[in-house]
């Protein structure tokens, strides 16, 4: 597989046309997420749970620290 150069004249044309097509794409899977989001909640088939335990943040290694210190597992 030939490496794709994006530089140059060429180049920049081609990361333009790289970046429309991901943008149209990303318009485009997000409409049809409304429209399935709509069909969902016109079948009743839409619904939310409510969770009634605790939350934590375990993003970083410090949180995942202070949440096993708060659960009793450190």
């Amino acid at each position: 597989m030939r490496r794709l150069h994006l530089y140059g004249t060429q180049g920049r044309l081609t990361f333009r046309l790289l970046a429309v097509a991901l943008l149209g794409q990303a318009v485009l899977l997000s409409f049809f997420a409304l429209v399935a989001r709509g069909l969902a909640i016109a079948d009743g088939r839409a619904f939310g749970l409510v969770h009634q335990g605790l939350w934590f943040d375990v993003g970083t290694p410090p949180a995942i620290a202070r949440t096993e210190v708060l659960l009793g597992l450190a």
